[in-house]
């Protein structure tokens, strides 16, 4: 009795443990409250190599147990500087799990002695590669490597010190001891449908076009949010070791091009605002060729205009009509506007990894210079940055910051951060955004973007076709384009579609990048028309999973009651986002806004709980 407490801190330190083990990190959500990134427990087997009395025989019914090369056992021991050694780090297989405990549980000898097995929280991406190259991925020991995983790993992730583990005395596997919950999860602007849409039809786009790859942007221009964006190919985070570099690029923002004509619309846009031309000021367009000092400049297709309004050039898409207008803008103006469209400077989304521009200076702007920066060569930008700046040129002319996240949240899913609307500058004026909506629909009507056009909406955009630069020249692959808007008087979407390297008798924006583009927004107008009661992409088999479901306000699982949210007021749509957010069952009936709910916003509940809410 006297040497009580010396034998129970004995006892407890037999028991308990701290280890640098794998940090908990918090979730990734979209737009919505659907899980884009979460933990799930995975578990590890090491062995204290202090305990193993013959290696060469242990290694051999090791393997025998857990199917791996009894060398390789032998050498990850050998090769290991502690007595702890992991020879499994985060497997799903609940049979072998089952098995090892049987045989610490039942047995005595050295190999029942020597293994431990350890409950270890595992990032799982349950819609595989869903917005993969924005998500990124963690390794092993869940550490953010790419994407938002590593630009975001200290703001989402506990401590490593503050993770307390115990062994459970009923089955020997080693749990966490105490519920640490210092994470924060990250609310994305991405629309998940909206996003699965986007990679789909992006995908199919590379490939009818025989393509080495392909990125899609689709904002909203009025807050400057990412709905989706995609690059192609893309790959599963589950398995990122199985992917190359090449493949988990983020294209979106690493690669940079020559945007080709999709940039007239910048210059014609700096052009109306600076009151050199108006729509349809007429300009000689010289019937296909035009010599500015030693170089003579020829239209695509060898087209052959005579005098053109500028409608009409931007309908037809004349690189002599542009070089013109550039020349009346003026080398200071032009380069002037491309710095108030941002195009020299990086997006700050939130990635690491942004490539910056090539935009040539004032002094690099020789006439010649001007004169192919007029149609996009000699200058090459990022996907979002032209994206970016289009959103400006049809939203009234306000140069928003592009934003990814929404809000940060805490353990309980309530915001302690939101990333609101933020106006840069104003670029153009909202006529001359005006004037510009509606020269871009004369481009879809019956110009170059015929293919982009969407039953039941009005798109404006503006087709792009760009020589690929080589280091000797320009060579025969092209970047294929189409950059637009809809509906036209407000736009709620823009989209930019670009296509690299494709081949076969169509190669033009035209052709490859604005079906994309038609594509996908038709298929959005449609998800706009639906309740979503159905998921559009499918989530992964997590049928092998220790726990399915995610680690929520603990390590093993567990669901705290949470306070019970006012609906009254919301939209359908907010109201899920906010059950979804809540990990709460919601019931909806009617359409319109909530009006009543049940139960009322008092008290608390669980998510065995169902919220039933009527709107009118």
């Amino acid at each position: 009795i006297l040497k009580r407490n010396f034998y129970l801190d004995k006892l407890v330190r037999q028991y308990e443990n701290t280890f640098q083990a794998s940090r908990i990190r918090g979730n990734f959500y979209d737009r919505n409250g659907n899980e884009l990134a979460i933990s799930v427990l995975g578990f590890s087997l090491y062995v204290n190599k202090k305990k193993i009395k013959d290696m060469e025989n242990f290694s051999k019914r090791l393997s025998g147990i857990i199917n791996k090369p009894a060398e390789d056992i032998k050498k990850k021991l050998a090769e290991s500087e502690s007595d702890w050694c992991f020879i499994i780090r985060k497997s799903e297989d609940v049979a072998l799990k089952e098995e090892l405990l049987n045989l610490k549980k039942n047995n005595t000898n050295d190999m029942a002695r020597a293994i431990e097995i350890l409950e270890e929280p595992k990032r799982f991406y349950p819609y595989k590669e869903l917005a993969s190259h924005i998500i990124g991925f963690a390794n092993d020991d869940n550490e953010g490597m790419e994407g938002l995983e590593y630009y975001y790993d200290k703001k989402i992730v506990t401590d490593k010190e503050k993770v307390s583990y115990s062994r459970d005395l009923s089955d020997g596997i080693i749990r966490t001891k105490k519920s640490f919950r210092e994470e924060k999860s990250i609310e994305l602007t991405i629309d998940k449908d909206i996003q699965a849409i986007t990679e789909d039809e992006l995908k199919k786009g590379v490939i009818r076009s025989n393509a080495k790859s392909g990125i899609a942007v689709v904002m909203d221009p009025e807050s400057g949010e990412i709905l989706s964006m995609a690059s192609y190919p893309n790959f599963n985070p589950n398995e990122y070791f199985k992917y190359s570099d090449n493949q988990r690029r983020n294209r979106a923002l690493i690669d940079i091009f020559e945007p080709g004509s999709v940039l007239k619309v910048f210059l014609v846009s700096a052009a109306l605002e600076e009151h050199v031309i108006g729509p349809n000021t007429m300009i000689y367009c010289e019937n296909g060729k035009y010599k500015v000092h030693d170089r003579v400049f020829n239209e695509a297709h060898n087209g052959k205009f005579a005098t053109l309004s500028v409608r009409e050039i931007m309908k037809h898409s004349s690189n002599i009509g542009s070089i013109k207008i550039a020349e009346k803008l003026g080398k200071k103006k032009y380069r002037e506007y491309l710095e108030r469209f941002n195009f020299t400077k990086k997006t700050e989304v939130g990635l690491y990894g942004e490539s910056k521009s090539l935009v040539p200076s004032l002094k690099e702007l020789t006439p010649v210079r001007l004169s192919t920066v007029s149609f996009g060569q000699g200058i090459s930008l990022n996907a979002l940055q032209i994206a970016t700046g289009f959103c400006a040129v049809v939203n009234g002319g306000n140069l928003l910051k592009p934003r990814l996240i929404k809000s940060v949240l805490n353990e309980y899913n309530e915001p302690v951060f939101e990333n609101n609307k933020e106006i840069i500058r104003r670029v153009i004026s909202p006529k001359t955004s005006e004037l510009m909506r509606d020269i871009l629909e004369d481009v879809v009507i019956d110009g170059t973007g015929k293919q982009a056009s969407i039953e039941g909406t009005t798109v404006i955009g503006k087709t792009g076709t760009a020589q690929k630069p080589g280091k000797r020249g320009y060579l025969d692959e092209y970047v294929a384009s189409f950059i637009g808007a809809f509906p036209k008087e407000k736009p709620k979407y823009v989209m930019f579609i670009v296509i690299d390297s494709p081949k076969g008798y169509n190669v033009y924006g035209g052709g490859v990048a604005a079906p994309v583009f038609r594509e996908i927004g038709r298929r959005i107008i449609e998800l706009e028309g639906s309740e979503r009661k159905i998921l559009i992409t499918k989530k992964i088999d997590e049928s092998s999973l220790l726990r399915k479901e995610p680690i929520f306000n603990n390590i093993s699982g567990e669901l705290k009651d949470v306070a019970i949210p006012d609906f009254r007021g919301l939209t359908a749509r907010e109201a899920i986002r906010i059950a979804n957010l809540k990990r709460l069952q919601i019931e909806i009936t009617g359409s319109g806004v909530v009006y009543y709910q049940d139960p009322l916003p008092v008290g608390q509940l669980t998510s065995s709980n169902k919220i039933k809410v009527y709107l009118r």
